[in-house]
């Protein structure tokens, strides 16, 4: 029986500590933020405006707790099962906010909400192709197929009235060269809505615009093997004159056109005197026209 009491008065004693040291203490207030969780949304509805993501509420409480609030994670759960389309007006009710026990909800920031509801609704919408970047220089689109052509929309009722078509974005990269390319268009919804599909096939055909260009190259003689003749073998005439087609926007001073080189191969049983083709290498998107002398005599100096 002694020690009986003595837990008990231990106990009782531990209480009133306790209770001591919650409502001993001086009492403050502190602003707080406090998630809200929508919950039970009815299918095919959404809130289209006046949800905000967090509520601000002014707590009183015992000082040494209250420090505590600062680093918690709060939440207020909005159940709204009954909900139809149209305005709505729902208060915030401070018993359900997660505060109890030695705290007091002095204020909440709004203390009710205004919530525009509208029913989702599914809708076809052709896509209109657009560029992620500038095109290359001298490039021209001859025509784009995008596959699909149509992509079907989610969202709120009243957005599709100023929806009359998605952007695909295709991809311009090192890729981008004529005759055409196959890439991977990426979809973009409009705000407040989504695609069922997020990338698209984009079949992009394209020309370059070009411009003729004449420049002159020194002949190389080069053996069976690709390494340079002898230093002695030379070809006569010794320079040649290279007609080409070249991008639009280069010129002679073009870095590209140092790529361009004049040749001839020496056959095993070649003959001074003898005439062979010149071969003209040039850099893509470069094309040989015309090239005087067409062929060169192999010389001794």
């Amino acid at each position: 029986m002694i020690k009986s009491w003595k837990g008990l008065l231990l106990a009782f004693l531990l209480a009133i500590f306790a209770w001591y040291s919650v409502t001993g203490q001086e009492r403050v207030e502190t602003w707080v933020d406090v998630r809200i969780e929508l919950r039970g949304l009815p299918p095919g509805m959404v809130v289209l405006a006046g949800l905000p993501s967090k509520l601000a509420v002014r707590v009183r409480g015992p000082q040494g707790l209250i420090r505590s609030l600062a680093s918690s994670d709060l939440s207020y759960t909005l159940n709204l099962p009954d909900l139809t389309k149209g305005t709505h007006i729902v208060r915030i009710s401070p018993d359900q906010l997660p505060f109890e026990g030695p705290f007091d909800v002095v204020e909440i920031t709004p203390p009710m909400l205004t919530l525009e509801v509208e029913n989702v609704v599914a809708k076809e919408v052709p896509l209109q192709y657009a560029f992620s970047a500038e095109l290359p220089p001298d490039i021209k689109v001859e025509s784009i197929q995008l596959n699909p052509e149509k992509v079907v929309l989610k969202g709120p009722e009243t957005l599709f009235k100023y929806v009359k078509n998605v952007k695909a974005y295709i991809p311009i990269n090192e890729s981008f060269q004529p005759p055409e390319v196959l890439v991977q268009a990426m979809v973009q919804a409009p705000p407040g809505t989504s695609a069922e599909v997020k990338m698209v096939n984009a079949l992009v055909k394209l020309t370059l615009r070009t411009r003729t260009l004449s420049i002159e190259r020194d002949v190389q003689v080069l053996q069976r093997s690709g390494a340079l003749a002898e230093p002695s073998i030379k070809t006569k005439p010794q320079v040649v004159k290279v007609q080409l087609e070249v991008p639009a926007s280069w010129n002679e001073n073009s870095l590209e056109l140092g790529d361009v080189a004049a040749k001839v191969m020496l056959p095993a049983d070649y003959a001074l005197g003898s005439q062979l083709p010149v071969e003209i290498t040039v850099p893509r998107n470069v094309k040989v026209r015309k090239t005087t002398p067409a062929k060169v005599a192999i010389t001794r100096s």
